[in-house]
């Protein structure tokens, strides 16, 4: 399910065929604005939440929630603090890049579990991986020919981008069809938010970014990696009361 939440970002990039004939300057200047704060990024850290409203095989309504703390040293090493739902609260994700070890880790009860990534083989979730290619997307959105964008303003004055996709390039994820990506910007052009979204079914998924904190100096980033592992007991698994 973790590998599932952050592969949004990475299958946004199959988008191919899309416009920007219905932006203006205001809008075009908003969006190259929320481009440029990643310009030279190297680390990051902020909250993520994510929340789905989806309709099981009977027809039920549901919803899952998730939220989480994201760090990422030199885009390189992470570290994912989950804090939803309940059954993964006090869970951390710690993977280490140069010594290509992922660590799980219950923090409270001091004991983790530990994977190796050796003779070249590569980790398959790395959200940091993810989060760069996402936003070479967006960099390069402008470049992209025939990209149906559509910018509007919401109740609040701030900016917010529809993408419209159509076959073969709409987006499924978790077996459902999300054909519309709203992304939201804040007052000062940040995005905050990128939703995804079928307008037939009205199922959604809607992403949260919040307090996002780019190139933080390099012994505020160090020290979400400081964890004394001497200090923890080394299981097999980790278990999850």
């Amino acid at each position: 399910m973790k590998k599932g939440l952050f592969c949004l970002f990475l299958l946004v990039l199959l988008f191919s065929q899309i416009a920007f004939s219905e932006f203006d300057d205001d809008s075009f200047s908003a969006w190259s604005q929320s481009i440029r704060k990643f310009s030279g990024m190297r680390n990051i850290a902020g909250d993520i939440d994510i929340g789905m409203d989806l309709i099981d095989k009977s027809g039920k309504w549901y919803r899952n929630e998730y939220a989480m703390d994201f760090y990422s040293r030199d885009l390189k090493d992470y570290r994912i603090d989950f804090t939803k739902p309940s059954m993964l609260k006090g869970i951390t994700v710690l993977y280490q890049y140069r010594e290509q070890l992922l660590y799980v880790l219950n923090i409270e009860g001091k004991e983790y579990a530990l994977q190796s990534f050796e003779n070249g083989t590569e980790i398959q979730f790395n959200p940091t991986v993810i989060l760069m290619e996402f936003l070479d997307f967006l960099i390069n959105i402008d470049s992209i020919p025939l990209l149906n964008v559509y910018p509007e303003m919401d109740e609040n004055g701030n900016h917010v981008f529809r993408i419209l996709l159509s076959q073969p390039d709409i987006l499924i994820l978790f077996q459902k069809e999300y054909p519309a990506i709203i992304i939201r910007l804040d007052e000062d052009n940040n995005i905050n938010q990128v939703e995804l979204l079928n307008e037939n079914t009205n199922e959604n998924v809607v992403i949260k970014l919040i307090k996002v904190q780019i190139n933080l100096p390099e012994r505020n980033i160090n020290s979400f990696f400081e964890i004394p592992l001497n200090e923890f007991k080394l299981i097999e698994y980790l278990g999850v009361d």
